[in-house]
């Protein structure tokens, strides 16, 4: 910043100088002028450290209570399923666990919606495929009976 109002103070005595000739009076107020824009300037950027600063707290504040309501919201889900499934099961779904033989709605509770499902029934089951990004789950009667992960 102090680099800046040196800059603007020497464009200015160079525009200046090379308009007119000024007197030693009006340089001076010249000079008293720049000053005081710089004490200004100095004044304002203080203002704006501390509205930086209490925007700052702000968004720590902010970031506390959005940790605060997800750990509720990861309670209360816990919560519902610890009453679906039990607290075991209950515990590796809220974990992401995956293992062969848990239902489709076990996975979206815990993986939440799919981005693809195929389904496909024959005379000896259905078949369900499950896709989360890279992931495809493969399920039979809705039971999961494999995955694969595509590189």
């Amino acid at each position: 910043m102090k680099k800046f109002v040196l800059i603007i103070c020497l464009i200015t005595i160079s525009i200046y100088a090379q308009d007119r000739t000024i007197s030693r009076s009006e340089f001076k107020n010249e000079l008293i002028n720049l000053e005081t824009q710089k004490s200004n300037l100095l004044l304002e950027i203080e203002q704006l450290k501390n509205e930086i600063k209490k925007h700052n707290d702000k968004i720590t504040e902010l970031d506390k209570s959005i940790i605060e309501c997800n750990e509720s919201i990861v309670i209360t889900k816990l919560d519902k399923l610890t009453k679906k499934y039990g607290k075991d099961i209950a515990s590796m779904i809220s974990a992401g666990k995956i293992w062969k033989g848990m239902t489709i709605e076990m996975l979206r509770d815990s993986w939440g919606k799919p981005d693809k499902v195929n389904e496909d029934t024959f005379s000896y089951g259905t078949f369900t495929q499950l896709k989360y990004g890279d992931i495809e789950f493969f399920f039979r009667d809705k039971k999961l009976i494999d995955w694969e992960e595509k590189k």
